[in-house]
């Protein structure tokens, strides 16, 4: 029930009309942000019945404060909530850092931080619901992380480190760097408590109504794992959009899928969509369809 009442006060203050667009408290820039999520889900496989579930549901509350001479600071606090869950854990923490940023040098986060890989190589992940199965990457939600990123013209650079008391006593548990130039990124990471490697590189283009994105990229391991991700997408017209993917891996049991969906855009903040997964391993296929509203 508490969670309940939670997810309740922040749907109401996001959908509060003082909150519908950035406010001041204070000297500082609030954004009051969120996104809801539902599909009905449909699956070949036997005995499966359809079913109703909620996915990449999420409230949040970021700010930042100039405090002059191109210094400023920011913090954000988000979580994913299961709308349909039982009451266990259904609100987890999905981001919380606070930061320090110059115009020039670039922005420091420090807390539980986006990972860099998500922006410098996982380009292919544009489908509302499915896709995105072939990657290889450390974790998106990086715990006790520091976080640097800057930007100088067409060029984006990145950095990050986990540091956790754990058992192995690594100083670094994880880090990785990443560079992006005009839309091509690459990156390099390290788990230093696994003792596992990621190489990757990633591009997406948009030209008129075509976009093509796509990943090349490798877990480095005692089983090492190189993964592909292709996606083409076209705007039919100015509301509705087909997106097409292919993701795979060289594991000898995998045989990749193929992922389709057709978006239509109810407006800025409301999107429906109809999704379709082939899984060319277990010849299965999914399929969805749902509706996704952003705040």
């Amino acid at each position: 029930m508490r969670n309940v009442i939670l997810v309740a006060a922040i749907a109401a203050l996001v959908a509060t009309p003082a909150f519908a667009e950035e406010v001041k408290i204070g000297k500082m820039k609030v954004d009051f942000f969120g996104q809801v999520q539902s599909q009905l889900e449909f699956d070949s496989t036997d005995n499966v019945d359809p079913q109703i579930t909620s996915s990449r549901t999420r409230f949040g509350v970021k700010g930042k404060q100039d405090v002059g001479e191109g210094v400023y600071v920011l913090g954000r606090y988000s979580v994913d909530a299961d709308v349909l869950g039982d009451g266990d854990n259904d609100i987890r923490t999905r981001f919380g850092y606070v930061g320090i940023g110059h115009t020039l040098f670039g922005e420091v986060q420090v807390g539980k931080t986006n990972s860099i890989a998500e922006g410098f190589v996982d380009k292919a992940d544009v489908f509302s619901f499915r896709g995105n199965n072939g990657v290889q990457k450390l974790t998106r939600k990086q715990k006790n992380s520091v976080k640097y990123t800057n930007e100088f013209a067409d060029i984006k650079v990145g950095a990050q480190a986990t540091m956790t008391d754990d058992a192995k006593n690594e100083t670094l548990d994880t880090w990785q760097m990443g560079a992006e130039y005009q839309g091509l990124g690459v990156t390099y990471g390290k788990d230093n408590l696994n003792n596992d490697t990621y190489y990757g590189v990633g591009y997406s283009k948009k030209v008129g109504p075509a976009m093509f994105a796509g990943s090349v990229s490798m877990k480095d391991s005692s089983t090492d794992v190189l993964g592909y991700e292709l996606v083409a997408g076209y705007d039919l017209n100015e509301k509705t959009t087909l997106l097409v993917g292919w993701q795979d891996t060289d594991a000898a049991a995998d045989k990749g899928d193929i992922t389709t969906e057709v978006n239509y855009k109810f407006s800025k903040q409301a999107i429906g969509f109809v999704d379709m997964e082939y899984d060319r391993t277990s010849e299965e296929w999914k399929s969805a369809v749902g509706v996704k509203v952003k705040f």
